[in-house]
């Protein structure tokens, strides 16, 4: 047993590692000094391994890592620097280190690979059966052969165990509450469990157990221990833990996720089985007509699309509730030409590999930090020349270089520009295909398919038309050499670290919301906007709000925030239906509904009130805009809001039954009350939990499914 602890922060993490052969814990290691050369004074010596030598503990097939390692010294830096290389393509992975470094790092791996020799070793010398260790106890009891047969105890565990410890404490500076209110905190104990126990008793017991405390499912989790008889006793089987129950019989349903206990016998001729169980699962029903599935959602306010939406820059940003004032017409002037989106490489991606440099106030006509102004008022278009930053760094070598680029710019702005806020350099950035992500090109924001985590950067290069007029800001990959190793500049939509309080943290679009399908039909397409009201217990569509005129004879919440402003015939007239119009207020092909104001629940929702801020401070969700979503959702008293709504899938033969993992022959498909044969009616994907309707007479007829 091998305990390790790590130590992060306010955490500690021992795991308990458990295998089946612990070799080491016979291990000896010889203390005597050996001459240069001399490898017997070592039980397990220290030696190169000879070219076209074969090893004990090896296979026939290479798995070696196809990425190779090198470092090399720099005699200009005085410094040892890592190398990766694929083929006969070098990259720089800007690691280096000092001489003392150096020889600590390869101190350290060689102490790593002479214990890991060793342990491989004792590995196969155990598992031959001449040395190592392993829990095996022998039944020389007459009457316990009698149950348990012949043979030993053989039981082999393997697993981890982890368990955190922490603390939570915060504090609300709330005055409304008192000093004991505003402090609280709590500790954090955790614990995560991966278990597997394979053993028998003899030749009759067998034992099977799996256990993982992050198991997706719960019958993941598997208890199985089994008493075997033999061919002339009465008692042929006892079962405990995961047990089935298969029957021949149509006329009693079969039992699917039993746990318990289950005993077979045998009299002659006469078979008897015993079940005594628990069921440990649910039925749920999903009904189909012509193969369109009507599916309810309900989405509360806090539930944006996190990490996914970007405005390319603040321009767009400002110019965003002006164009949309006017639909069904987008009045922006905008057309976006191109875009390139390089985000952190997560997966290791070497198709377009590239360092990067991103900068927040990159094209903006007002930067953020002022040492960067032109000293020209405005919010004008976006692009590289508006500020002062691109031409002081563009023909700079020094800021190109990756090597010198941060004390370039550290020493260039006397230490005003702070990395990971106002810049940050991206190693081996990876480039979107167009795939990857969708451009609105009227409103000049991105939407990712895939969100992004909180510490990855997103960096974007583009070109657009406004008003007749081409700008650009950043640098496209085409305006350097594609051999070239210089740094790309690039305008930063999303820093490593989050501040709410930095403008760059506004570019994320915050009035999106995903209903989590695809391809949606605007055919039955409701949707209402709803708030909780605590006073009458009841979901209104309206605000119970008097005197104020834009709430005034419950004025709906849809057509207040700008949701329903037009009837079908596209005329200025509500007609209390949503206003589903394709990349405004709709994207159809990945579901997403989209507010054509930056705020709804926040600033905007404040205007409507007017002067009277007492009721704006009770209704306006401010936090869902000013601070993480974290956060947000702690603020119960205005987390009132939600999205509500159906909407009817496109008819298809595919049907998903709202599970995974199910069990085999757990799946009864009907049509008009009829029972279906499962291999010519349809088939099932218990994986996925997908039912595929494969008679197709069914579906062109209508049929309640």
């Amino acid at each position: 047993m091998r305990l390790r602890c790590v130590a992060v922060s306010l955490f500690a993490n021992v795991r308990i590692w458990m295998f089946p052969a612990l070799a080491l814990l016979g291990a000896e290691v010889s203390a005597q000094s050996a001459a240069p050369g001399d490898s017997g004074s070592l039980r397990y010596p220290i030696r190169d391994k000879k070219p076209n030598e074969s090893s004990s503990y090896g296979n026939n097939l290479d798995l070696s890592d196809p990425i190779q390692k090198e470092i090399r010294y720099n005699p200009n830096s005085g410094r040892y620097e890592t190398y990766k290389r694929i083929g006969d393509l070098w990259f720089p992975t800007g690691e280096s280190k000092s001489y003392e470094d150096f020889l600590k790092q390869e101190q350290k791996q060689r102490n790593k690979d002479y214990f890991r020799q060793r342990s491989q070793q004792s590995y196969a010398a155990g598992s031959s059966g001449t040395d190592g260790w392993k829990p095996r106890l022998n039944i020389s009891n007459p009457e316990l052969n009698k149950i348990f047969g012949d043979g030993g105890v053989d039981i082999q565990p393997s697993g981890s165990a982890t368990i955190t410890l922490g603390g939570n404490f915060n504090t609300i500076r709330n005055p409304q509450f008192s000093r004991r209110q505003q402090r609280n905190g709590n500790f954090i104990f955790d614990q995560k469990i991966q278990l597997n126990v394979t053993g028998n008793v003899g030749n009759k017991v067998k034992l099977g157990i799996r256990y993982d405390t992050d198991a997706t499912f719960e019958f993941d989790n598997q208890t199985n221990l089994g008493w075997q008889g033999k061919e002339d006793d009465i008692l042929k089987e006892v079962s405990l833990g995961n047990v089935s129950l298969p029957l021949n019989s149509s006329l009693i349903n079969a039992g699917q996720t039993l746990f318990g206990v289950k005993t077979r016998m045998q009299f002659g001729r006469l078979s008897v089985a015993t079940i005594f169980t628990q069921q440990k699962g649910q039925t749920t029903e999903t009904e189909v007509t012509g193969g369109a599935q009507l599916t309810e959602f309900k989405i509360q306010a806090d539930n944006y699309d996190q990490n996914k939406h970007y405005f390319l820059s603040h321009f767009f940003r400002e110019q965003y509730e002006q164009a949309l004032a006017s639909l069904p017409l987008v009045n922006s002037g905008v057309v976006i030409n191109r875009v390139e989106v390089w985000v952190t490489n997560r997966n290791a991606d070497i198709a377009t590999p590239r360092d990067v440099m991103a900068f927040m106030d990159l094209g903006e006509s007002e930067p953020w930090n002022p040492i960067l102004n032109s000293g020209v008022p405005g919010n004008r278009p976006a692009d590289n020349e508006q500020n002062l930053l691109y031409t002081d760094i563009s023909n700079d070598p020094s800021v190109r270089s990756k090597a010198t680029a941060i004390d370039r710019i550290s020493s260039k702005y006397a230490g005003r520009l702070e990395q990971g806020l106002d810049y940050d350099i991206l190693n081996y950035a990876r480039q979107l295909n167009e795939t990857e992500f969708t451009i609105n090109r009227r409103l000049g924001y991105i939407s990712l398919n895939t969100p992004l985590n909180n510490d990855e950067i997103l960096a974007v290069a583009f070109e657009y038309s406004y008003n007749g007029q081409v700008y650009q800001v950043g640098e496209f990959s085409r305006n350097l050499p594609p051999n070239n190793t210089d740094l790309l500049f690039l305008k930063m939509l999303k820093s490593p670290i989050i501040r709410t309080r930095v403008p760059i943290w506004n570019l994320m679009m915050k009035n999106i919301y995903s209903l989590n399908t695809y391809n949606l039909s605007t055919n039955d397409f409701k949707l209402n906007v709803i708030y909780a009201d605590d006073t009458s217990g009841a979901d209104c569509n309206f605000l119970p709000v008097k005197d104020i005129p834009a709430f005034a004879n419950g004025n709906p919440l849809l057509r207040v925030f700008g949701l329903d402003r037009i009837n079908r015939q596209m005329e200025a007239k509500p007609d209390g239906i949503f206003d589903a119009l394709e990349d405004v207020t709709l994207q159809a092909q990945y579901a997403r509904i989209i507010f054509p104001v930056l705020e709804p629940f926040g600033d905007y929702l404040r205007q409507q009130f007017g002067s009277n801020t007492d009721l704006a401070d009770y209704y306006t969700f401010d936090a869902l805009y000013d601070s993480t979503k974290w956060l947000a959702q702690q603020d119960v008293k205005h987390n009132k809001f939600f999205l509500q709504g159906s909407f009817k899938g496109n008819s298809s033969s595919q049907i998903p039954v709202g599970g995974f993992n199910l069990k085999p022959g757990s799946v009864k498909v009907y049509a008009n009350g009829r029972q279906l044969s499962e291999g010519s009616d349809y088939t099932v994907d218990y994986g996925l939990g997908m039912v595929s309707i494969i008679n197709q007479g069914l579906l062109q007829s209508g049929a309640v499914i």
